[in-house]
């Protein structure tokens, strides 16, 4: 697998935009491109998957290890790879660059390409692309500007080739119809942007006029992507897995490793009426709370939800998970399993890497069992509930409680990619072929 590796000097460099309009390119010239996303987030990696027209990835160091990484490319299969960074290209955890975009780069060999936007700046910029070159060892090999102008691009690309030692691939013209909107979580999800396709498509068809195209494939770098991938053997069981407007954050690995280990049933809290049969019904992240005249409203499918968990269905709910099963949202009725409220914050509560901590037995592993997590979210449930795990940020600066049960239905906060942590499938399959004491 051909990869390259698109990051930035900081957020809001137009790093996410740029790389979609690379993919784009690459794909409309016949390319077999696969996006991956560095770090956990959801949204971005979105971009990359309607760019690319495929099923994206993800690649992160704190969740999924170097052995997951290497299972996150066996997973998402393709010729070619555009790995977009995350945040600025040395920020990682805490004061440091671990799982930073620079970290996962040089664990995997990955060169770089860096996005710069230039605010306000002209020879300042060869100092900090000099120092960023340097610092990374020399694996930034490429640059391209974004957000700026033809007449602009000239200087600054004379005055990169005459004292930094990085190819200047380009530019991407700066443009109105590049500027999207955002929400808490992000940006606005390419779905719900009307015309997106068409200005990704033009972008794509202007970018072959401002990008060296040919010089950045040829900076790519091969991958081995097979490697430590051992075969999956089927499961008996079933999974149930939502997938919908209010419930559309999912790792594309869990997808695909839940699609080798079980049998999977997709299906709609906001538009079935009941759940499929299933051995464990499975609910990720989302928006929720834009849905939830329609959730509350959907009452065959929130009494279904509440029958199988009370008759002790497996039920694992992460993020929005966890505030489906409340008994309401914002004061509207959810399936109410756990007998607490939730409401939307206009502020942050969590945000970063974790480890989960399990202190007694639980879907997810025997009490002791440590699990890397990530936690990002705008909303907060009273605080009247026994929690079953200790989270810990992965700076160690701060410990919480959380991780809700109740029978086998288990809800928390935080977000789990797989890849790299199979063994906590391996203990949910043991957990589904047990009996179930509930019945």
């Amino acid at each position: 697998m051909k990869t390259i590796q698109i990051t930035a000097p900081a957020s809001n460099s137009g790093k996410t935009i740029t790389t979609s309009i690379i993919a784009r390119a690459l794909k409309n010239r016949g390319l077999d491109l696969v996006g991956f996303k560095c770090g956990p987030d959801f949204i971005d990696s979105k971009y990359l998957a309607f760019a690319s027209k495929k099923d994206n990835g993800n690649l992160d160091v704190h969740l999924c290890g170097t052995k997951g990484m290497k299972h996150a490319l066996a997973l998402n299969k393709g010729a070619y790879a555009i790995v977009e960074g995350a945040m600025g290209y040395f920020d990682g955890i805490g004061l440091g660059y671990e799982a930073s975009a620079y970290d996962i780069g040089r664990t995997l060999d990955l060169p770089g390409i860096l996005v710069y936007k230039p605010q306000g700046e002209m020879f300042t910029i060869v100092p900090k692309v000099k120092g960023m070159v340097d610092y990374s060892q020399g694996r930034l090999k490429g640059i391209i500007f974004s957000a700026t102008t033809k007449t602009m691009y000239g200087y600054l690309k004379k005055m990169l080739e005459d004292h930094v030692d990085i190819k200047v691939l380009g530019y991407i013209e700066k443009d109105e119809d590049l500027n999207f909107g955002s929400r808490n979580l992000g940006l606005m999800l390419p779905e719900e942007l009307e015309e997106f396709d068409n200005i990704l498509d033009a972008q794509a068809k202007k970018s072959e006029e401002t990008i060296d195209y040919e010089s950045l494939i040829d900076l790519m770098a091969d991958i081995n992507v097979d490697q430590g991938m051992e075969e999956i053997k089927k499961t008996p069981y079933t999974i149930a897995i939502a997938r919908d407007q209010a419930f559309c954050f999912h790792y594309g690995e869990n997808i695909k490793l839940f699609e080798k280990y079980f049998t999977v049933k997709y299906f709609s809290p906001l538009r079935d009426k009941t759940l499929p049969e299933a051995d464990l019904v499975y609910i990720d992240g989302g928006y929720p709370e834009i849905y939830i005249d329609e959730l509350a409203a959907n009452k065959s499918m929130l009494k279904s939800v509440r029958a199988y968990i009370e008759a002790g269905g497996f039920y694992l709910g992460q993020g929005a998970g966890l505030l489906y099963l409340t008994e309401n949202l914002d004061g509207r009725d959810l399936v109410g399993i756990f007998k607490t409220q939730s409401q939307m914050t206009n502020r942050l509560q969590n945000f970063g890497y974790v480890n989960l901590i399990l202190e007694e037995d639980l879907l997810l592993g025997d009490s002791g069992t440590l699990i890397p997590a990530h936690e990002f979210h705008y909303s907060k449930i009273e605080e009247n509930l026994p929690a079953s795990i200790r989270v810990e940020k992965a700076s160690k600066l701060k410990t919480w409680s959380g991780g809700y049960k109740y029978k086998n239905a288990l809800g928390l906060y935080q977000h789990i990619n797989f890849a790299g942590n199979e063994s906590v499938i391996d203990h949910i399959i043991k957990k589904l072929g047990e009996e179930n004491v509930y019945k």
